[in-house]
């Protein structure tokens, strides 16, 4: 069996914490990376929406003023 001094497990304990400090931090940065995504998509989104409100107008004026002459 492996034996380890107490200087050797502090050690490996230290570098156990850092390793979750980094994944959580890793984590905290993608939930972060998809926060901005999703806002991404949301305002795209809105954009599109408004898009749509505006084109509906034009088409209508568009649409009369082929028909109706």
């Amino acid at each position: 069996m492996l034996e380890l001094d107490k200087l050797e497990l502090l050690e490996l304990l230290e570098l156990l914490e850092e390793l979750e400090l980094n994944e959580l931090l890793e984590l905290e940065l993608l939930k972060e990376l998809e926060l901005l995504e999703l806002f991404e998509l949301l305002e795209l989104l809105e954009l599109f929406e408004l898009l749509e409100l505006l084109e509906a107008p034009l088409n209508l004026a568009f649409i009369s003023s082929v028909v109706i002459p």
